[in-house]
């Protein structure tokens, strides 16, 4: 990434590992890329303003770093028919956003979707479909892997043909499952 800061580097000529760092580097644009196992490699655009902040050891930066990545997915995979608007556009621009905070080596990861070009209304109800970690990292997953919302089963299967429904629930249901435990795993190891 590219940025500014006013930055202070100090070191002991007599201890070559006795290396300090302080102040603070505004991000004014670059680039995070995201894996999780051999699964998932997106590279997200950081936000003008994130910040990495040093006050002394090289590997205990503070973090405040907000990163997108975007995709155009379908609300019918999300919402009911009945919640959707005739006049409303189905298919929408959907960032995939990235927060990481605290230290820069083990950071506390959070995810959140925004739909930039969408009215509060829609963003409310989208919020409250999605009003759960275990929500968000489940319709972040699929939104990286697949480009689209997962289904939840409140929303019912009608553009699925009917003698998969249980076959697609079970195989859904079980790849949710492995994505949240490999998140799990790798927010744990971070």
């Amino acid at each position: 990434g590219n940025g500014s800061g006013n930055l202070r580097y100090e070191y002991d000529d007599a201890d070559a590992n006795n290396m300090k760092l302080y102040g603070n580097y505004t991000i004014d644009e670059g680039y995070y890329l995201f894996t999780l196992q051999n699964l998932i490699r997106k590279e997200f655009k950081i936000d003008q303003g994130s910040s990495i902040n040093w006050s002394g050891d090289l590997f205990n930066a503070q973090v405040d770093i907000r990163a997108l990545y975007s995709v155009t997915a379908s609300l019918r995979d999300l919402m009911s028919e009945s919640n959707l608007s005739s006049n409303m556009r189905t298919s929408v621009p959907v960032n995939c956003v990235l927060m990481l905070k605290d230290n820069l080596m083990q950071p506390t990861i959070k995810f959140d979707i925004d739909l930039p070009s969408s009215d509060e209304q829609l963003k409310l109800q989208v919020k409250n479909l999605i009003n759960t970690d275990e929500m968000m990292n489940r319709q972040m997953m699929y939104l990286l892997l697949f480009g689209k919302f997962y289904n939840p089963e409140y929303v019912g299967t009608t553009n699925l043909v009917t003698t998969g429904n249980t076959g697609w629930s079970f195989l859904s249901t079980t790849l949710s499952g492995q994505l949240n435990n490999w998140l799990s795993q790798v927010v744990t190891n971070l």
